[in-house]
Parts: structure tokens; C-alpha cells; sequence
């Protein structure tokens, strides 16, 4: 499932959720920050280390912002609070490491 969200200054963020329930009963909140061959060294490395809340990670092309989220003690705020994280995240590193607003 792909969620489009509004942001600040006519800027826009999508956000995937993948369905890890086979894998081990979870599901991952995936936000896209650009593509890896946009991205030079020294700007991933900032990437990696101004995520505070979830993780990086390259999926294909895509470098992402990542939050894994197990189903059984799932709740409003274990769901939707990092799902606002990782989204707030992504889109600003977007906007200051990348440029534009692809995603």
C-alpha cells in the first residue's frame, strides 16, 4: 500500500507499507528519499547520520527511510506516530540533500 501525504510549502511524501507478516508477523513504513544514483557519497553519508528515528536503507534504486513495526502490539501511536516520523524525515532530507520533491 502507497499513502500520499501534503507537506509544508507545497511539497508532497509518499510513504509504503510493506506487509512483512509471512517474514516475521510485522509490517515496514517505508518513505522514499531519492534515488541512489542522484545521491553523491559525502550527501548519503549526512543522510545516514540525521535519521534519528528508524533506519536507512536501499531498496532497488531508492534510498529510503525505514520503520519496522510488529502487528501484535500494534497500536494508534506505534503506527501512526512513526509513520509521521519517518515521512518528516524523508521529505526534509529530500528537500536539503537531493532537491526537488520527486517523492
Amino acid at each position: 500500500m502507497v499513502l500520499l501525504f501534503d507537506m509544508a510549502e507545497g511539497r508532497s511524501q509518499f510513504v509504503q507499507i510493506i506487509d512483512l507478516t509471512e517474514v516475521n508477523n510485522s509490517i515496514s513504513l517505508c518513505s522514499p528519499v531519492g534515488v541512489v544514483s542522484e545521491i553523491s557519497d559525502a550527501n548519503f553519508r549526512a543522510i545516514c547520520s540525521n535519521v534519528f528515528y528508524g533506519g536507512i536503507r536501499i531498496i532497488g534504486d531508492k534510498v529510503y527511510v525505514v520503520h519496522t513495526v510488529l502487528l501484535a502490539d500494534l497500536s494508534n501511536e506505534e503506527l501512526i506516530e512513526p509513520m509521521n516520523s519517518i515521512m518528516y524525515s524523508a521529505d526534509s532530507l529530500e528537500a536539503q540533500y537531493v532537491g526537488g520533491d520527486a517523492f
